[in-house]
């Protein structure tokens, strides 16, 4: 069986590779994180709406 060898190039080329995806993943999860936090409060002040007509 011959030796796999490394090339420092590949794995500089991995471990950046690697490092771009942890970087998507963390833009994906701060967005994910704002939407959630919008929604929530879209969705607070539609309630806080109805509840404003609903006494009229």
């Amino acid at each position: 069986m011959p030796a796999v060898r490394f090339h420092p190039e590949d794995v500089a080329f991995r471990v950046h590779c690697k490092s771009f995806d942890i970087q998507i993943l963390n833009l994906f999860q701060d967005f994910y994180l704002i939407m959630k936090k919008a929604l929530m409060v879209f969705s607070w002040e539609r309630s806080s709406y109805l509840w404003n007509f609903l006494e009229l």
